[in-house]
């Protein structure tokens, strides 16, 4: 392989392609299982993105969903879950 990098789980370590995004336990699964070549379709994407909103807005009407994490959802805003919002 060329251009990689060395990734490492709880099965040791492996190379992974220096342009991708994926580490270790993705990898193993594509070398070792027939994941195929199935992609998901940019429609369904868009539905689970609207699905999650409107999730987001009824947890947030309910109390469940502070102020700012609802404010950064709405932006689109990924938090990082290791960190205090």
């Amino acid at each position: 392989m060329d251009g990689v990098r060395k990734e490492v789980d709880g099965l040791g370590e492996v190379e992974v392609p220096a342009d991708r995004l994926w580490g270790a336990q993705t990898q193993r699964s594509l070398e070792y299982f027939s994941i195929g070549q199935d992609l998901i379709p940019r429609e369904m994407i868009a539905a689970y993105a609207t699905l999650k909103k409107a999730a987001a807005n009824a947890n947030h009407a309910g109390g469940r969903l502070d102020g700012r994490a609802h404010e950064l959802i709405g932006q689109g805003v990924r938090r990082d879950p290791r960190r205090p919002a």
